[in-house]
């Protein structure tokens, strides 16, 4: 997969100075990455925010309103 003296991108996953040991991960580098950008860019919208994310919570609102009356 990877030819020598090739330059590749890796996250530290494991830093073992005892053993003088350093694990690099290329999966744990994309994963920091994918979650970085979804940090970066999710929207204050998404999830719970959306109106109509509260539905249920509306028609409960309405159920105990006619319950009361």
């Amino acid at each position: 997969r990877f030819v020598g003296g090739e330059r590749i991108d890796a996250a530290i996953a494991e830093l073992n100075l005892d053993k003088r040991k350093v694990s690099l991960s290329i999966k744990l580098l994309e994963e920091l990455q994918n979650k970085e950008a979804v940090d970066k860019f999710s929207s204050p919208l998404s999830g719970k925010n959306l109106p109509f994310s509260s539905l249920s919570d509306k028609l409960d609102d309405k159920k105990k309103k006619k319950e009361t009356e």
